[in-house]
């Protein structure tokens, strides 16, 4: 089982303060990454729509997790996935193919959102650092 979580908005280390440290203690920085998709904004928080056959990439951060199982239920809370019941979130935690900095791949987990983004803004950058107030 893959022990890397991709995380590309809230979670990420210079994204909400407070939130990376409470939810992904511990969790040991592998390298910046890309996947392939589409990066959106809803409110104050973006969603990952993934997209294998775009060129367009959405930028985040890898991590390797300590105890996979403790810290994954945290980030499932905080996600609101609850994966005896997937279908009931606004996130699904897949696993899918990143590029990290070095050009190497490697599976991680994701939160993708699951619901309709016509109301959302792109982010054409695929980065969420780029859209929050300085």
């Amino acid at each position: 089982m893959a022990d890397l979580l991709f995380v590309y908005g809230t979670l990420r280390r210079n994204a909400r303060e407070g939130i990376h440290e409470r939810y992904l203690k511990g969790a040991e920085f592998v390298a910046d990454a890309t996947t392939r998709g589409r990066l959106f904004l809803l409110t104050w928080y973006p969603a990952l729509i993934m997209d294998e056959s775009t060129q367009d990439v959405v930028k985040g951060e890898i991590y390797r997790l300590p105890s996979f199982e403790t810290t994954i239920k945290r980030v499932d809370a905080f996600e609101g996935f609850d994966p005896t019941r997937p279908d009931d979130g606004e996130y699904i935690r897949s696993l899918a193919t990143v590029t990290l900095s070095d050009g190497s791949t490697q599976s991680a987990w994701m939160y993708v959102f699951r619901h309709d983004i016509s109301e959302a803004s792109l982010i054409p950058s695929g980065d969420f650092l780029d859209v929050l107030p300085q």
